[in-house]
């Protein structure tokens, strides 16, 4: 997780330099939908590792303080899937978790259609459900708790015309990394290492 405090670090002076060059704008307040496609690697310390795919819906409420600078925080739910196998044998592994994240946000116009995007900072994470399905059982519950993740996203908006009759809506994507925290069996620890993902963004300004 280094590195992800150096991308917020750099994430608040390239905000704070904007801001400084620009004048500053009214309050605005954005609602955000974002459905993403992921894949990363679950790091076992004893059991072997594996690969999974995570889908992840986030609502978001963001408030623009200033032409860059925001502050974001709403609600989401990811599903992580994958196969592989420890001592019990090959499984099929599912769990769904829900998340409270706590980010800043830069909101950039660079032309009239266009804006660039980008979000940096930390996420609350309890596993709802959790289950590995083998061949001859399943077995509920193995990881339980919450934990501490972190994030960053960056990407691009685009204003949807007027004609369209959507006015002050955006559509968008946005790819980022995360971390998850990491979760306790009675003989494993499992950490969720880098998850690299893809999301449709929906976007509108109050």
């Amino acid at each position: 997780m280094k590195k992800y405090p150096c991308l917020l670090v750099l994430l608040c002076s390239l905000s704070f330099h904007s801001i400084q060059a620009q004048e500053k704008q009214d309050f605005r307040l954005d609602v955000m939908a974002m459905y993403g496609l992921g894949f990363g690697v679950a790091d076992n310390s004893n059991e072997p590792d594996y690969n999974f795919r995570t889908q992840e819906f986030n609502a978001l409420l963001n408030f623009d303080f200033g032409k860059l600078f925001g502050f974001g925080t709403g609600m989401g739910f990811s599903r992580l899937s994958g196969n592989g196998f420890n001592s019990n044998g090959d499984f099929f592994h599912r769990r769904t978790s829900l998340r409270i994240p706590v980010l800043l946000t830069m909101i950039h116009p660079f032309t009239e259609h266009f804006e660039f995007y980008a979000n940096g900072g930390f996420f609350w994470e309890q596993i709802r459900k959790d289950e590995f399905q083998y061949l001859s059982t399943t077995v509920e519950d193995v990881y339980e708790g919450s934990g501490i993740g972190a994030q960053f996203q960056i990407g691009l908006l685009i204003n949807l015309p007027d004609h369209l009759d959507w006015v002050e809506s955006r559509l968008g994507i946005v790819v980022g990394a995360q971390v998850s925290g990491e979760y306790d069996s009675t003989l494993n620890t499992q950490d969720l290492g880098d998850i690299f993902t893809a999301s449709v963004v929906y976007s509108y300004i109050f």
